[in-house]
């Protein structure tokens, strides 16, 4: 069993006068450093210390240089690339020493970061590919950290960042950049990229520059800059619940049974995909919260979202939340509280809904996901497609899933805690379930996708959609498109083009919770003070009670139903913003009696000056 700990500092500790190589490998009896390029490609052994580390230090300006390490251990010879490489060549083959200085691109250390507050975050979920792969757009860099530094436009519609900026999100969450092992580095392949391994390089398929090593790092600093620039902050998604490989992975090479959870001399599967990481371990933990930090303060990313959060003990969730708010106390912070399946872990001690209570960071809220929508992948219905069985879950999420009262209690003590969305990247796209669970044409899904959105972004908690689902994008019924072609994946950006209606509607949206600023700030004590649910039989109708700003209150009503409802409050001397799928950008004063089929209706009391 494997007891030892170091806090020596690992991987390649470069100087311009010389490297140091420090491996924490407590299953090796011996390691040399192998060096490859020019003027010769050598072994040097390496010195043993006490706390299972093996080091050596090399003279010379080695930056760019590749190295792998050869262990032998008592099963016999392997050759590893090292766990804590911030740079690789293609394909993961060997390590690359890294200059931090030749990481920086023109203009990153002086440029200004936006201030974005994580509870006022309204996250957009994308793939690098997704964005930038649509042969029409003529993208320069399609596929590449830099093809979303292109500011572009199709038949004068802005795409790419550009129409993240004119929609109003604040935070593009990107799918795995780490390092992943499930594409051909040399070619244009797709996957979603929760195939990890190495957490401190950036996955080379998404690098321009593909034979210096030192563009991966540089490449990423320079989209967070341009997003940066642009107003927009940077999420990560991370891996940190399971690796790519068990047995031939670098981890159990270094280290056999200990990085990996397991139970009764058993590797245990948590992840569903053969493995999950052992977050009880003292060197399991130093390597995610050393990861983390990395891009926090070297790139300075803005947030983090972490897949399969329920297999990390809630421990170690909480060091890591109060570690990274201490160094960005606005960093956002949020994941899905639930493992792929059955762990070692203790229920009790897993990241659960719940567990986030008055602690800081968010988790997906799926019981609102599917009020709204019904099921992921089935022909079920929700509440925008009428059912009357997803109204309660709705409401319960409209408020924040607080405890609002005893028929509307969620998993949240502050609203901010519950990320409120649709549709992610996995499963059915928001279009392909609407028409799968309908049946309906073209024109009556735009109204329920605005309808949709209208419940999500005029609702207590932070907003976080899917790239595409805000102009009818498909994936043509496709369930689990992580390693499908990019003619499945790939938004159409003449899409947005030809749906411009539910674009529009959907910006006017943000732009009209930006302006009213309560959904994303009032506290659990304010909301049960200030919103109040009006009786209705099937639609949901409630107003809110404003302090501060131009409003002095708000009507909001939803009929997902085939009929006009009518609304049962005194809506004289109110402007209206929204009804029947239109949404004014300045309101206009109409008194309102119903709420018209499938539709949303917003009206606000202007304050007296």
């Amino acid at each position: 069993m494997i007891t030892s700990f170091t806090d020596r500092p690992l991987g390649a500790l470069y100087s311009p006068e010389e490297t140091t190589f420090v491996l924490w490998a407590p299953a090796a009896t011996e390691v040399s450093l192998r060096l490859y390029g020019e003027p010769t490609t050598d072994d040097i052994l390496m010195e043993e210390e006490e706390d299972d580390t093996f080091s050596v230090t090399v003279p010379g300006d080695l930056a760019g240089r590749y190295y792998t390490y050869l262990l032998k251990t008592a099963t016999g010879e392997e050759e590893i690339v090292d766990p804590y490489a911030k740079g690789l060549a293609l394909n993961s083959t060997a390590a690359a020493v890294i200059d931090p200085a030749r990481t920086v691109p023109e203009g990153f250390i002086e440029h200004k970061r936006p201030h974005l507050p994580y509870r006022e975050a309204i996250i957009y979920e994308a793939h690098i590919r997704d964005l930038t792969t649509d042969p029409r757009a003529g993208f320069v860099y399609p596929g590449r950290l830099l093809g979303l530094t292109e500011e572009r436009q199709q038949d004068g519609t802005p795409i790419g960042t550009d129409h993240l900026v004119e929609l109003g999100v604040t935070h593009l969450h990107l799918l795995p950049i780490q390092d992943f092992l499930s594409v051909d580095e040399r070619k244009e392949e797709f996957n979603w990229g929760y195939d990890p391994e190495y957490y401190f390089s950036i996955e080379g398929s998404y690098i321009v520059e593909r034979t210096d090593p030192h563009a991966r790092a540089r490449e990423l600093k320079t989209l967070v800059r341009h997003l940066h620039e642009k107003g927009l902050g940077l999420v990560m998604d991370v891996v940190y619940n399971h690796t790519f490989r068990l047995q031939d992975s670098v981890y159990e090479k270094i280290a056999p049974g200990y990085f990996f959870r397991m139970k009764n001399g058993v590797y245990t599967n948590g992840s569903g995909v053969g493995n999950e990481l052992d977050t009880e371990k003292p060197m399991v933990r130093r390597l995610i919260r050393e990861s983390l930090m990395y891009f926090l303060e070297e790139f300075q990313v803005d947030g983090f979202r972490f897949d399969l959060w329920g297999l990390m003990d809630i421990d170690f969730t909480l060091e890591l939340v109060r570690t990274l708010r201490e160094a960005n106390p606005n960093v956002l912070l949020y994941g899905e509280p639930w493992g792929g399946a059955p762990s070692a872990l203790p229920l009790h001690q897993m990241t659960l809904k719940g567990t986030q209570r008055n602690r800081e960071f968010a988790l997906f809220n799926d019981d609102f996901r599917n009020a709204i929508k019904g099921g992921n992948d089935d022909s079920t219905s929700g509440y925008v497609q009428g059912s009357i069985q997803g109204r309660n879950g709705t409401l319960t999420g409209i408020a924040g899933s607080i405890s609002f009262s005893p028929q509307l209690y969620g998993f949240t003590a502050e609203p901010w805690e519950s990320i409120n969305y649709h549709t992610s990247h996995d499963n059915l796209i928001l279009y392909d379930k609407l028409k799968w669970s309908t049946q309906e044409g073209d024109l009556l899904i735009a109204e329920r996708t605005k309808l949709a959105f209208a419940i999500l972004l005029l609702s207590f908690g932070i907003p976080f959609f899917h790239a595409g689902t805000e102009f009818m994008r498909t994936k043509y019924m496709n369930k689990n498109s992580y390693n499908l072609p990019d003619e499945i994946n790939r938004i159409r950006w003449e899409d947005k083009i030809r749906w411009k209606d539910v674009h529009d509607y959907v910006r006017n949206l943000i732009a009209f919770r930006k302006k009213v600023e309560v959904f994303c700030c009032l506290s659990a004590d304010e909301i049960r003070e200030q919103l109040v649910f009006l009786y209705s039989d099937f639609i949901i109708a409630f107003t809110l009670e404003l302090t501060e700003g131009p409003f002095d209150s708000i009507l909001i009503a939803h009929n997902p139903s085939s009929e006009t409802k009518p609304l049962r409050y005194d809506t004289r001397g109110m402007e209206l913003y929204a009804e029947e799928g239109v949404f004014y950008t300045q309101g206009i004063q109409k008194n309102v009696t119903s709420v018209a089929p499938v539709s949303s209706l917003v009206l606000v009391k202007r304050r007296k000056e």
